[in-house]
């Protein structure tokens, strides 16, 4: 690099790397953007690449952008090789339980300051109120700071109970419908009977 050739082929250069060390160096070669990038990590190189070639058998099968190459595979080795839980139906969607997260809680009696102690901790905006399996509803920051003064409150005196949720086994598509829909940037995963489902996720797109 320091001489700076014409190019450089890269062969697995990120293989040994811890995972912070390796998407540091990962959006470092993204602004690079000159060099020849050789890996077998198809997220890697739709995440690097502005141009992928792919090779089968020493010959190449496809070179076109990343998009280009995810929605219009030239042929079953490359649909089999960027993975096929990446196409849906049109678009480019997982199932909807690939994408869901552990969420924050807290209890319907937690008082505002601890809330907000919470909320530091895990540097999040917002809390989902359970109440041990029965999900209630979130609770934003917003909320709090309009009612912090009162310290008599709790979680359970300001919580909207009417917060948008989906029911687990639903598409992701869905997910995103209701997200628009509602204008939040994520969603509590419940069971049908309400419950908080699986440690209490969340569907959160980011």
């Amino acid at each position: 690099m320091a001489a700076e050739p014409p190019i450089i082929p890269m062969d697995e250069p990120f293989s040994a790397l811890d995972p912070i060390s390796r998407e540091q160096l990962q959006d470092e070669l993204i602004r690079l953007q000159q060099e020849i990038f050789v890996t077998h990590d198809m997220d890697e190189a739709l995440k690097i690449a502005d141009k992928i070639c792919i090779m089968h058998s020493g010959r190449i099968v496809q070179i076109a952008a990343p998009e280009q190459i995810l929605r219009h595979p030239a042929n079953e080795f490359v649909q089999s090789f960027i993975g096929e839980k990446r196409l849906d139906q049109a678009g480019i969607l997982p199932d909807l339980e690939e994408v869901m997260v552990k969420a924050v809680t807290a209890g319907p009696n937690r008082g505002l300051a601890a809330s907000v102690k919470i909320m530091q901790t895990h540097r999040v905006d917002s809390l989902l109120v359970v109440d041990g399996p029965n999900f209630i509803g979130t609770v934003r920051i917003w909320e709090i700071q309009q009612n912090f003064q009162a310290e008599n409150l709790v979680l359970k005196d300001i919580v909207l109970m009417d917060t948008p949720r989906i029911e687990l086994g639903k598409s992701l598509a869905e997910a995103i419908e209701l997200m628009s829909k509602y204008g939040v940037a994520y969603l509590p995963v419940v069971t049908a009977d309400n419950k908080s489902c699986k440690e209490r996720h969340s569907c959160r797109i980011y």
